[in-house]
């Protein structure tokens, strides 16, 4: 009898290393801690992000943002949840 597995597959750790996209914007959390996001990426996952970097929003960031809301694993996690290069994958065995 064939038992499924599943495990998360990621081709590289995104989002830690600075540099990688063009339009990058650096959030910095607690304790210094940074990811380096794509404004676009931001923009097409959430409204609140389109929204900054379209101008609409008063104090719109250009290349950095301090995050007081949430801590880096979280907003990571939702990062990863979106991001097309994360995913799961299944082996049968």
């Amino acid at each position: 009898m064939s038992k499924a597995t599943s495990e998360t597959v990621v081709e590289q750790k995104p989002f830690e290393q600075p540099g990688e996209y063009e339009d990058e914007i650096t959030i910095t959390f607690e304790n210094d801690k940074k990811l380096y996001v794509s404004k676009t990426f931001l923009s097409h996952v959430s409204p609140v992000f389109k929204a900054m970097f379209q101008g609409n929003v008063v104090g719109t960031v250009s290349e950095s943002l301090d995050m007081t809301d949430f801590s880096m694993e979280d907003f990571l996690e939702f990062l990863l949840c979106c991001y097309p290069r994360t995913m799961t994958s299944w082996t049968v065995s």
